[in-house]
């Protein structure tokens, strides 16, 4: 079977701007063609809270994202993030060795939370470790 890897990351604009049509081509193709996805990281050694001129930046970034893919993005950074993804690839690799599957799912849950409608810090390990507030992994990982 041929195979198709995808390079993403759940805090990543242009990714969740792709994230639609890439599930599209997995559901449509996934019975000819094996798909994977690795993780990138996104400023790895970040450790200050994104400031108002990136915040600007941001809101400028997810204009240009949407304009061109029609996602939408909530364009509320919560307040004191972190723009790191370090913590969110290891959770999602962590996903995949307990499913055995690429993390296609919990990656766009991810992403969903951050970029999309909830706009919530998915650097805090209260939603990437089971427990009340997680995101449960599930087997279609």
């Amino acid at each position: 079977m041929s195979g198709a890897i995808f390079v993403s990351d759940p805090m990543c604009s242009w990714c969740w701007g792709m994230a639609p049509a890439i599930s599209e081509v997995v559901e449509s193709l996934g019975d000819r063609i094996s798909f994977d996805i690795r993780l990138g990281g996104i400023n790895t050694d970040s450790v200050r809270p994104v400031g108002a001129y990136g915040r600007r930046r941001l809101d400028l970034l997810w204009d240009e994202v949407t304009a061109v893919t029609g996602q939408t993005f909530s364009h509320q950074l919560p307040e004191g993030t972190v723009y790191n993804s370090q913590l969110p690839c290891l959770a999602l690799e962590g996903a995949r060795d307990i499913s055995g599957k690429p993390p296609f799912l919990f990656t766009d849950r991810l992403q969903q939370l951050f970029l999309g409608r909830a706009s919530i810090s998915i650097i805090k390990t209260s939603y990437l470790k089971p427990g009340r507030n997680s995101i449960s992994i599930q087997t279609g990982c």
